[in-house]
């Protein structure tokens, strides 16, 4: 990645030239000022004991993953060199976003000694061993493998990178390249958290403003329900690259202005990857022995009316990481995802105006981020729901199933459903709810029990069934593959039902994506229960 000297750099952040280079005015100052108000009240960050509380947690982490490195060198018999271990921050956490409510997510960088089974069978052992560390759960089979649990409650995920050559001492220089050498694709998933988030840093021209103006797209996007890798939507990677890339266009804005560019520029943008893809930097490819392994994204050829579609379209957006090798960090979305992408980007751009906020009304910054009212029908919410409950036996059963049923429910349900027209117009036929909701287990067979919800707009009468037949059959084989100790001893279980909006308890229909659920009371039994789900 190379960004240019001083001078270049006051020309041009980027790939382009820029499109305005306005400084704020007294009243884009002013509407900033509000901006910070409403969300200080509506989406605070974290104060200053939560963020002590984070520095505690991360600091012990790293105190307990510095250690292990030592044991496992005397146990293996390697020198204590050759096993150095050094625990890093990624994500968010990195660029320095935090709420009440935020995870630690972070990623141990190991030197060539240290293989990844070894982290994942024995450093669990030495985190159970402590009284402030629960809900234990390695997950070493996932894509990006990671051990979760809670640290002095706060959500811990520890990915891990093991390097081809020696860690001697601390890691200085993450953005270098040739770290990258020889690693193998699940370390370079790992390690890009930190290379990524640094290299966004690198590619903005002023960080506080960017930041400032991610803060509330990332409220928006979550009160708009709209902020889920898993789900199809867009994660924190791909938010930050977004903003970042408006930053450039407009390098010498203010938070406030940032924010009504990024609603002018993306309600308008060409998504098609061939021709829109979102870059912050020219992307370069290594040679060499060591790299040849690495992947670089690369635009798809440009499609013409002749033609024809592939068996496995691709992505219908890219949003390419600046770190090498980049990456598409909106793979997951769908054209049903797209859709509502694209529906919440404009409904943005027709409340915030190309002509600015009113800066003496918090009017217009509370109407862009009014929660999503998924469940209230009468306020533009869905009618129809399939319910996916998950019942444990455990806290720690209940939550790695969910978190597992979570990540498949878009590949093994949602890309499955039969193509429909929507009942209404103004929403997509099939849209999930981002995050699970407690709830009382129906069949009072578990104490933990919890559910995902997809909003249903499609004509009376289809019929569901198959795709959710389908869908049970293939999450159980996951289920009994990933958690087969689970599955063996009857910790969980998961059902789907269908759920009209009318028999939706109280507690659920007024839930919001600012308002989290209680725990809801027993509602009636469907009879049209597990793997049986028609609209009549």
């Amino acid at each position: 990645m190379s960004v240019g000297n001083d001078r270049q750099r006051q020309q041009q952040w980027g790939v382009s030239p820029p499109v305005s280079l306005s400084k704020p005015s007294a009243k884009d100052i002013a509407a900033a000022e509000v901006m910070k108000e409403v969300l200080a009240d509506e989406a605070p960050e974290a104060n200053d004991e939560e963020r002590q509380l984070h520095r505690t947690v991360f600091e012990l982490m790293s105190r307990l993953v510095s250690e292990w490195g030592r044991e496992y060198a005397f146990s293996a018999g390697f020198e204590e060199a050759d096993c150095h271990c050094q625990l890093m921050a990624i994500g968010s956490a990195r660029l320095g976003l935090q709420d009440p409510s935020s995870d630690i997510d972070c990623v141990v960088v190991a030197g060539h000694k240290v293989p990844r089974d070894a982290f994942f069978n024995l450093f669990p052992v030495k985190l159970s061993e402590r009284n402030d560390i629960n809900n234990l759960n390695p997950v070493p089979q996932a894509a990006v493998p990671v051990i979760k649990m809670k640290c002095m409650d706060v959500d811990v995920d520890v990915l891990f990178c093991g390097l081809a050559h020696p860690l001697d001492g601390p890691l200085l220089d993450p953005s270098d390249d040739n770290l990258l050498c020889d690693m193998d694709d699940k370390s370079t998933r790992s390690i890009n958290g930190v290379r990524v988030s640094d290299a966004i840093k690198a590619c903005v021209p002023n960080f506080d403003h960017f930041l400032g103006a991610l803060r509330m797209i990332r409220a928006w996007a979550r009160r708009r329900g709209i902020y889920s890798n898993a789900l199809g939507y867009l994660g924190g990677v791909s938010w930050a690259i977004l903003v970042a890339r408006v930053c450039q266009l407009f390098p010498n804005m203010g938070p406030s202005q940032l924010v009504v560019r990024f609603f002018r520029v993306y309600s308008r943008w060409n998504w098609d990857p061939s021709e829109g893809a979102v870059v912050l930097c020219h992307s370069e490819q290594r040679s060499g022995d060591g790299f040849q392994h690495h992947k670089v994204w690369c635009p798809p050829p440009k499609r013409t009316t002749m033609d024809q579609p592939t068996v496995a379209a691709a992505s219908p957006m890219a949003v390419i990481t600046p770190a090498y090798p980049s990456m598409n960090s909106t793979f997951g979305v769908t054209s049903m995802t797209m859709e509502t992408l694209k529906r919440e980007l404009e409904r943005g751009a027709s409340i915030i105006s190309t002509k600015g906020v009113d800066s003496s009304s918090r009017a217009s910054w509370e109407s862009l981020i009014e929660p999503l009212h998924f469940f209230q029908y009468d306020q533009g919410g869905y009618k129809q729901f399939l319910q996916i409950e998950i019942g444990g036996a455990s806290e720690l059963s209940h939550k790695s199933a969910e978190g597992l049923v979570n990540s498949k429910l878009k590949p093994l349900l949602l890309r499955k459903m039969p193509e429909a027209v929507p009942e209404d117009s103004s929403k997509v036929p099939y849209r999930a709810w981002t995050g699970a909701m407690p709830i009382e287990d129906p069949c009072r067979e578990y104490p933990y029990c919890s559910a995902l919800f997809v909003g249903l707009s499609i004509p009376v009468g289809m019929d569901l069934r198959p795709a959710v037949r389908e869908f049970m059959e293939r999450l159980g084989i996951e289920l009994a593959t990933q958690m087969p100790e689970y599955k063996a001893g009857g910790m969980f279980d998961v059902r789907v039902r269908h759920v009209p909006s009318a028999s939706l308890p109280d507690s659920v229909r007024s839930v919001t994506c600012k308002r989290k659920a209680a725990v809801l009371p027993d509602d009636a039994a469907n009879d049209d229960a597990t793997k049986r789900v028609r609209l009549t």
